[in-house]
C-alpha cells in the first residue's frame, strides 16, 4: 500500500505530463415551449488538464493450426485520455481536447479505468450524438 506522501508524489508526477486541456459535454433531455421533448448539448466540465495517448495494436486472426492469417492483419488506433482521479467523465460524453495543434473531439463510449493517481478513458472519434 502506498503512503499518502507517495501517492501525492505519483499524482503530481502524472499531472505534470498533462499537456492538453479538455471540455466535457453531455446530452440533456428537455421540453421546449410547446412541451415537445428534445435534446441539447450541455457543457459539464471545462478547461480540465489531461493527456491523450495514442497506441496501435496488431491483431492477427489465427486459424486452428495456430498460423497467422496474413490477410487478416489489422492495425487499429487506440486512444486514451488521462485525467486526475477526481474528474468524473460519464460514459456517453463528448470530450473536446485542445492542445498546441488545435482541437480534436472524442466520444467516451465505455467505463473509465480508475486508479489512485489518475483515470484512463478509452475514447473514439466523435461522429454525432446517438
Amino acid at each position: 500500500m502506498l503512503s499518502k506522501t507517495e501517492l501525492v508524489r505519483i499524482r503530481r508526477d502524472m499531472e505534470g505530463l498533462y499537456t492538453c486541456r479538455c471540455s466535457v459535454y453531455e446530452k440533456e433531455e428537455y421540453k421546449d415551449e410547446v412541451g415537445i421533448t428534445k435534446h441539447r448539448e450541455v457543457l459539464v466540465l471545462e478547461d480540465i488538464p489531461c493527456r491523450v495517448s495514442y497506441s496501435t495494436g496488431m491483431l492477427f486472426n489465427k486459424l486452428n493450426s495456430g498460423k497467422e492469417d496474413k490477410d487478416a492483419v489489422k492495425d487499429p488506433l487506440f486512444v486514451k485520455i488521462f485525467t486526475a482521479p477526481d474528474i468524473l467523465i460519464k460514459p456517453g460524453s463528448k470530450i473536446a481536447v485542445t492542445n498546441d495543434k488545435g482541437e480534436h473531439v472524442f466520444y467516451h463510449s465505455g467505463e473509465r479505468a480508475e486508479y489512485m493517481s489518475h483515470n484512463e478513458i478509452l475514447v473514439e472519434n466523435f461522429k454525432e450524438w446517438s
